[in-house]
């Protein structure tokens, strides 16, 4: 019988996968927190030729790469929705986002074992815990691309807001 091959060098970890640098320096947060606290995190996923996609993740207490996922979805045309996705699993998922940054640790009040979905992946657009109701009162941007005859019939400019700002304002 042939000798067992050496084990395979540690992959890369979703969670510490690194993307082109950061325009910023990554905040200091502890590896450690407060005891019952979880990390959230700012995920920043490639958006091709179009600007980048921002969503926050929550990690879960007992496996740094699978958490909830809450993001914006949608495009200009049609609107934007508030979406989750439950039990994210970086290490399955794809495409892997190109930077996951911790920001702070949140008290474990403001979260709850639904967030995770018992262990089922689901891609949800209604709050469950604190935290999502929070989030969810910060309403996304609506459909704002029109043609060329139905905006010189509108009474007024058209307001337009970029998705990122509506994630930025989450955490505002």
């Amino acid at each position: 019988m042939p000798p067992v091959p050496p084990p395979l060098p540690p992959g890369r970890s979703a969670i510490n996968h690194s993307g082109p640098p950061l325009q910023l320096p990554r905040p200091v947060v502890p590896e450690d927190g407060p005891p019952g606290a979880l990390l959230l995190h700012f995920v920043i996923h490639s958006g091709g030729s179009f600007k980048n996609h921002w969503g926050y993740f929550v990690r879960s207490d007992y496996t740094p790469n699978i958490g909830t996922i809450v993001h914006v979805v949608g495009d200009v045309k049609d609107g934007f929705e508030f979406e989750v996705k439950r039990n994210h699993d970086f290490e399955t998922a794809s495409p892997r986002p190109l930077h996951i940054i911790p920001l702070q640790w949140v008290n474990g009040k403001y979260f709850n074992d639904a967030m995770l979905n018992d262990g089922r992946q689901e891609l949800d657009d209604k709050p469950v815990y604190d935290f999502e109701r929070s989030v969810y009162k910060v309403k996304p941007p609506v459909g704002s691309l029109n043609s060329a005859k139905s905006v010189s019939q509108l009474p007024h400019p058209i307001k337009t807001q970029h998705i990122q700002k509506c994630t930025a304002d989450l955490i505002l």
